[in-house]
């Protein structure tokens, strides 16, 4: 029978650097609450980190999406949320954009997933990851006639877009430099996705799993309570009719 609480338990928990306090509260804890718990540990921890010359790509990088971020801290591997004062969206193909009926999802559904806020209209800018960039482009002409800001009006919110420029090399190419260049934008999008304010997409990819690792949060002050979770996940949408049911890592 597996003891709680667990005298191991905290010790994992204080390796990560949890607090006293949050290892008390982890050594109580069963089932995929360890996981979450763990999961935030480890984003909170900085054990993920790149090198100062990747850091400085990536930073370019983002930039050039014109997007509203503070290259500088990034570069510096040093951002909190001003760094990312945008919303960030995943569409793809495999998503139902193309696929039938059943699992269609335009993209006008994808954007009523953002919730509405006090100040409404509330203009947000979008980052939009996808590997079928026409016709989400389509769907975005579909919206509509774009305002006298030139934002696109749906719901509670207005909207800007943005998208990752094209790779310079072909998929086919295995180069060193193509390769590079590929690692660049998965740790961007990463980057993005983890850190924006409110994510819509479907979080059971491989960047996927990691990216909702990296938007959990430890609730603070929490304390053990039964089945109350003590971890949060920042505003993560699943754009999917149903969620996915909870997983260990891996899934």
């Amino acid at each position: 029978m597996l003891q709680r609480p667990s005298p191991v338990a905290r010790d994992w928990a204080l390796r990560l650097r949890a607090m006293g306090k949050e290892a008390d509260v982890f050594a109580q804890l069963n089932g995929e609450q360890i996981w979450d718990f763990l999961g935030a540990l480890v984003a909170r921890s900085n054990l993920l980190q790149f090198q100062p010359w990747i850091l400085a790509d990536v930073a370019d990088s983002i930039k050039s999406s014109f997007l509203p971020v503070d290259d500088r801290a990034i570069k510096k591997g040093k951002y909190n949320k001003k760094t990312w004062e945008f919303d960030a969206m995943q569409v793809w193909s495999g998503d139902g954009l193309q696929s039938g009926p059943k699992t269609k999802h335009p993209i006008d559904h994808y954007l009523r997933h953002f919730k509405c806020s006090d100040k409404s209209p509330r203009e947000r800018i979008v980052f939009i990851a996808t590997n079928d960039r026409q016709e989400v482009m389509k769907g975005i002409n579909d919206l509509g006639i774009k305002n006298e800001q030139g934002q696109y009006e749906v719901g509670c919110n207005t909207f800007r877009f943005r998208f990752y420029l094209p790779v310079k090399y072909a998929a086919a190419d295995t180069s060193c430099a193509a390769r590079y260049s590929r690692t660049v934008t998965d740790i961007s999008r990463f980057l993005i996705f983890s850190n924006a304010e409110t994510l819509v997409g479907d979080v059971d990819s491989d960047w996927g799993r990691l990216v909702r690792t990296f938007r959990l949060k430890l609730i603070s002050g929490a304390k053990y309570d039964g089945d109350k979770s003590p971890v949060s996940l920042t505003s993560t949408e699943v754009a999917s009719d149903t969620m996915p049911p909870a997983r260990v890592p891996g899934w």
